[in-house]
């Protein structure tokens, strides 16, 4: 009897912390997507005087939520779309905005990606 208590107790757990993860999760990429948004159509308005200020605003974000996605999804995809972040600044910086749109996207549909893989569902626990 205290064997089978046991197991439903820390089902009841493991379950919980999948929960508390993957609103984790959704929380930083919503907050994420939406400064890349931001940051997407101050390049696609072309006004120099902005995009510095939304780059700055999208890397303080980033840093941010990146430190609570590093603790709770897979590292090699968090790195890809830092890169993708960093690189896209530095091409808007060097005024190639539009390989700054493409990398910004592409970070964008990674994010929604990762939030969709790590959402809590039973095949994730087992």
């Amino acid at each position: 009897m205290k064997d089978e208590i046991m197991t439903i107790i820390i089902f009841i757990l493991l379950c919980t912390l999948f929960a508390v993860n993957t609103h984790a999760i959704k929380t930083a990429s919503k907050n994420l997507k939406n400064g890349i948004d931001d940051t997407v159509k101050v390049l696609e308005e072309d006004n120099p005087e902005k995009k510095e200020k939304s780059f700055e605003k999208l890397s303080k974000t980033w840093d941010n939520e990146q430190k609570k996605l590093f603790y709770l999804c897979h590292h090699s995809v968090v790195a890809q779309i830092d890169e993708n972040i960093n690189l896209s600044r530095q091409y808007a910086q060097r005024d190639e905005d539009s390989l700054a749109l493409i990398l910004l996207k592409k970070a964008r549909i990674m994010l929604e990606d990762l939030a969709e893989r790590e959402k809590f569902r039973l095949d994730n626990i087992f």
